[in-house]
């Protein structure tokens, strides 16, 4: 230990009451610098600090090997920073108070890109898009952590929705592009069911039916 005044100062360890351990830099008795703190679970901190809090770069692994790793603030994940999930998910971008908050990458535990976009509150709210795992891709508004509001939903045959959601869901005025030209519009109920369908071919022929179960209907069937 190093004293200035009584207070510690420069590098030195110290046990809490309950067990947790620091190790690092001090600065008139608060922690201050480059600094390790071990909880008594085994789960650490190990980075910077600044008047006794987390502050600045660092990383907090806890006993489940899940980690964050990036910028903290006054003791909080605050910044831009690496947040790898139990699950193996991982989230790299902006965070605010311990929560997802701004712009940021979702992947899989394979290191696959599923979603990249905007979020507050620690869901998707804001303009993302969303990688399928059929390879389909949908671009849109998300309110809540769900599409809602326009929508565009592009296929690997490179056919494509765009209208309409609630909830993920297919809901109001939309339109079905298909690969071989032809166009569905119409009021969609769910992903699969349309009524006062619109079907126009190549030809620029109309025929009037409903969705049923994803196959446009015509009336006269």
């Amino acid at each position: 230990w190093h004293f200035v005044d009584d207070l510690f100062d420069g590098y030195g360890e110290h046990e809490y009451a309950d067990g947790a351990v620091y190790k690092g830099q001090w600065k008139e008795n608060k922690r201050c610098g480059d600094g390790v703190l071990t909880y008594t679970d085994g789960s650490y901190y190990d980075g910077e600090w600044l008047n006794d809090q987390m502050q600045g770069n660092g990383k907090y692994v806890w006993t489940d090997d899940s980690y964050y790793e990036g910028e903290f603030v006054d003791g909080k994940f605050c910044g831009y920073g690496k947040r790898r999930y139990v699950d193996g998910h991982t989230y790299i971008g902006q965070l605010v108070d311990d929560k997802r908050a701004g712009v940021g990458k979702m992947y899989n535990k394979d290191g696959k890109l599923f979603y990249e976009g905007e979020y507050s509150d620690d869901v998707r709210n804001g303009r993302g898009k969303a990688y399928l795992q059929d390879g389909s891709v949908l671009v849109g508004v998300w309110k809540g952590g769900k599409v809602n509001g326009e929508g565009r939903l592009t296929y690997p045959d490179e056919s494509y929705f765009e209208g309409a959601w609630v909830d993920n869901v297919r809901s109001g005025f939309g339109v079905l592009y298909k690969k071989n030209g032809e166009m569905i519009s119409g009021n969609w109920d769910t992903n699969k069911t349309a009524t006062e369908a619109v079907r126009t071919d190549v030809n620029g022929d109309v025929t009037i039916g409903k969705v049923v179960d994803g196959e446009f209907v015509a009336d006269d069937e």
